[in-house]
């Protein structure tokens, strides 16, 4: 039986205001994992550090990796994100679950697109990727740091709708986690 976890904590996932989502560093490579983080000092709950975020090349450092990203344009009930909690024989494993859609796609967005859908060799992206989100309450969640997302769907339709949905998914024995700029 999977257990919504996000329910009973600070991080209102019924209204996520800004998502961003990375799977190359800055020299074009993929993200290398595990991902060597520190804690924010002195922080009780370990909320993750991000060295520098880097607003005007959307660059986010974490643990020494410099990882391009790009921001989600949130158009109100386009961005979706879960996690579930499963307890089995095998022990407890977090899901989460990233989905968002980008509607009236135009060249532009379809090569933006590429980015975290297609590898640098053209072939269908499998790369391991990392999403920063922000709550409507501004509270920040990390999700993929420990294990990567990965892209599970992706559905493209042209035609009068011009939108793409993609999700990706994780699964690992940690909870996503909250970051800190410092």
């Amino acid at each position: 039986m999977a257990i919504n976890i996000l329910d009973n904590c600070a991080f209102d996932l019924s209204k996520i205001k800004k998502l961003w989502i990375g799977s190359r560093l800055t020299g074009g490579t993929s993200i290398v994992y595990p991902i060597e983080y520190t804690t924010v000092s002195g922080s009780t709950d370990s909320i993750i550090a991000i060295t520098s975020w880097d607003t005007i090349n959307d660059i986010v450092t974490i643990g020494g990796q410099a990882i391009y990203v790009n921001q989600i344009t949130n158009l109100g009930e386009n961005l979706n994100f879960t996690e579930e909690l499963t307890i089995n024989q095998n022990g407890k494993t977090y899901q989460k679950t990233i989905s968002f859609t980008v509607p009236n796609i135009t060249l532009f967005l379809i090569n933006q697109l590429k980015e975290f859908t297609i590898s640098t060799a053209g072939q269908f992206a499998l790369s391991p990727t990392i999403a920063f989100l922000v709550d409507e309450n501004d509270s920040t969640l990390v999700v993929g740091y420990d294990k990567a997302l990965y892209l599970q769907n992706q559905d493209f339709q042209i035609g009068e709708e011009n939108q793409v949905n993609l999700t990706y998914t994780s699964s690992s024995q940690s909870r996503s986690r909250a970051y800190q700029i410092i």
